[in-house]
This record gives C-alpha cells, structure tokens and sequence, in this order.
C-alpha cells in the first residue's frame, strides 16, 4: 500500500516539477489597473445602495461585498483611489453625472476618474477641476 502511495505522490511530484520553468511573464498595464479598481469601487458602491437604499459614507460600510471587489476594495482601503462618499447612484434624472471616486494623483497629475454612473474616463487635471463633483458647484 505504501509502495502505491508512494508511487503516486512522486507521479505527481514529476508532474508538478516537469510544468515548471519560468513562468511567461504577463503584466498588466497601469492604466488597465486603474480602471478595474474603479470599476470594482463602483461594484462595491452600487451593491450598498442596492441592498441599503443609501450610499455609504466610509469604507468599512462595504466591507460585506468586499470578497466580489476586492480590487476595488483593497484600492480604496490603500489609499490609492480616494471616494466622494454619499452620492447617489445613479444620477438623478436631467443631470449630469458627479464625480464618486478617482485615482489619488488625479488632482495634481491626471488618471482615472469613475463617474456615479458607472463611467469611467481619464482626465486631465484641469479637466478635472472643472468636471462636475458633489458638494461643489
């Protein structure tokens, strides 16, 4: 029994061994990043307000949808995606679509923004300045 057992673990063993190599290295452009994390925030953001009938105002009200954006998650929680919290989604009717979350350098440098629609755009940072946001008119 052991002399089968054996011979399987070191079957399996070799299989193992014999997949591996240096694995082809793919990465994935910044930019392409960006927008999943966002698309995850809105994911994350939309669920609460589906299941809660009201936005969220801080990151640990998400934390029960955090396994099915966890992109989304670990971004905002890093600080590397900064939310505008207690918007609505969607927009009401007849206007247009604010600001709910964007990359930290958007500010100062530009990248991606996630409007309370859904969309998700890159922006300048003067675009950005004058791109419609809650609470500012």
């Amino acid at each position: 029994m052991l002399g089968r057992l054996g011979f399987a673990l070191a079957a399996i063993a070799f299989v193992g061994v014999a997949g591996c190599g240096e694995p082809a290295r793919q990465t994935v452009p910044a930019d392409k990043v960006a927008q999943i994390q966002l698309e995850d925030v809105y994911g994350l953001y939309k669920t609460h307000v589906e299941k809660l009938k009201r936005p969220p105002s801080k990151l640990e009200q998400l934390y029960a949808w955090e396994p099915a954006y966890v992109n989304g998650y670990a971004a905002v929680n890093e600080g590397k995606v900064v939310v505008v919290w207690g918007v609505p989604v969607p927009p009401a009717p007849g206007t247009a679509p604010t600001i709910l979350a964007y990359e930290k350098d958007v500010p100062s440098d530009g990248g991606f923004v996630l409007f309370q629609d859904g969309a998700v755009r890159h922006l300048t940072s003067a675009e950005f300045q004058l791109a419609p946001q809650a609470g500012r008119r």
